[in-house]
Order: structure tokens, then sequence, then C-alpha cells
């Protein structure tokens, strides 16, 4: 049996640091350039790879070998399965980001790209599954969480960080949702009445809201519980999110409880951002 099947888009993140975020028509010279393992379903197979779980892919997108190779190449050195990535198309999809040097402020323009519906009906079972709910063909992903849900497997779906409560409502008919995964906007307080509601109109069990330099919450069902973050000087924060949710799913894999996973998780999170060398950098050779 797998530890996790981690489903979601895999393409190049290009990160772009800049001084500030340009005002429109400004030219504005970038300060270096990052190629980068993308996106969070399969960082989170990195992650969780990396840390002995048996982590498989399930890639909704297809990318190309011709320029998709050092991508899997990264994935296969930490150990995740990708033997469902589908190698057929012309180009791997490219997300730019602009990134603030001295913050966490950043703006993504990300390619368009067809959507891969993976073959789950003859896999073997895993106990966890991770999904994330991007708006990019969102129907196609939300049936495929339903098929995966009906398993036995604990499931977590990330949400990211934008319309939430409207991700939330099409969730309503899948009933074996563990954890949702998010991100907040505002403070303990709004992501505590933020968590309750997303408890109260889908079948989740708990909601764990991250809020950068505030901290962490998870709302359980008659309760909540807040996670401070560590006292860091992050280098980066593109990943954090998705290494969060490695070091949750590793804790809870390992017999943490919830709310064990969301320290254990808070820790691996800042860890990863202060490393010296960003291991989801792909470096030219």
């Amino acid at each position: 049996m797998l530890d996790l099947y981690a489903v979601g888009d895999l393409s190049w993140f290009v990160c772009l640091p800049v001084p500030h975020m340009p005002l429109p028509g400004e030219v504005l010279f970038v300060q270096g350039c990052q190629r980068l393992l993308g996106n969070d379903a399969a960082i989170v197979s990195f992650f969780t790879a990396r840390q002995r779980l048996c982590s498989c892919l399930l890639a909704t997108n297809a990318i190309s070998r011709r320029d998709g190779l050092p991508l899997l190449d990264l994935l296969q050195q930490e150990g995740v399965d990708i033997s469902q990535v589908n190698t057929e198309a012309s180009t791997t999809p490219v997300t730019y980001f602009l990134s603030r040097i001295d913050s966490d402020e950043r703006s993504g323009l990300v390619e368009a790209y067809p959507f891969h519906y993976p073959a789950i009906e003859h896999l073997p079972a895993s106990r966890f599954v991770y999904a994330d709910v991007y708006e990019e063909h969102i129907d196609k992903r939300l049936a495929l969480i339903e098929k995966l849900s009906s398993s036995n497997a604990c499931c977590l779906i990330n949400l990211s960080a934008s319309h939430l409560i409207e991700k939330g409502r099409l969730l309503a008919n899948i009933p074996s949702i563990d954890t949702l995964l998010m991100r907040g906007s505002g403070n303990i307080a709004d992501a505590c009445v933020l968590g309750r509601y997303m408890l109260q109109i889908c079948h989740a069990q708990f909601a764990l809201i991250t809020l950068g330099e505030m901290g962490s919450v998870l709302i359980e069902q008659h309760d909540m519980y807040v996670v401070p973050a560590e006292t860091i000087k992050p280098l980066r924060t593109i990943g954090a999110g998705a290494s969060f949710a490695a070091g949750f799913i590793c804790a809870l894999a390992r017999g943490a409880t919830h709310r064990e996973a969301a320290v254990h998780a808070s820790k691996i999170a800042a860890t990863f951002c202060i490393l010296e060398h960003n291991p989801l950098e792909v470096l030219k050779k």
C-alpha cells in the first residue's frame, strides 16, 4: 500500500525577484531568476518522499520530456513515484512569479494547459490523498476528488488562497474529507470564523488555515487550536504552504494527532523557508 497520492499540476515555477511590484507601465529589472518545481501537489509529493513516505504524483496535466525532464529527475531523486505523469505534451506549463525581495508579496502569471485525467481505476490503495483545488478545470478536479474520496484514504484538500467559500460549497457533496487546507487573509479571529463556516458547508472534519507570520489555526468540530509561527527571517516563501502540508501529512502518517501534526507542519515550513539552498530549485547544468 502507498502512503500518499498527491493530485495536482506539475509545472515549472519561474521566480523573478523584484524590489517592488511594478506600477502600470513601469519597466522593472528583475534581480535574478530561479527555476523551481511546481505546483503544490508536486512539492507535497517531493517533501513527503524526502521524509520517507511512499508518495505517488497523480499529475493533472501532461508535460513534455523535452523541457520537463529536469522536473521528473528532481522528483525521482527523492523517490517519488512518477509513473502516472503523462509526458506526451509538446511543452511543459510554466507559472511566472514576480516576488518581492523583502516580503512574501507576489504576483503570478499561469500558462494555460489542458486538463489530464489520470487513470485511477486500477491503482493500488493509499493511506492518504492530497489534492489541489484550483479555479482552472475545477469541475474536472472535483470529479477526480470525488472518486478518490470514495476509498478509505484520509483525504486532505488544498483550497489555496482564493474563492474559498465558493470552493467549499462545491465540495458539499463529497462525504469523506478529513482536512481542508487553505491560506487565510485576515487575522486569527477571522480565520476561526472562516474555518467554522467551511466545516458547516462541507463534510470535512478539520480546517487548517495558515496565516503567514501570524501562524496557523486548526479548527475542529467543537474546538480550535492556534499554532504560533516560528520566529524566522525567511529566505523564500514560494513553496512554504506545500512544505507545511507535507509536514502535516507526514506527522499524521506517523500517528500524530491533528494538533500535533499542525505544530510539526509549522516547524517543517519554517525550516524550508530558511534553508540556504532551495531544494525545489532546478539548477542549470
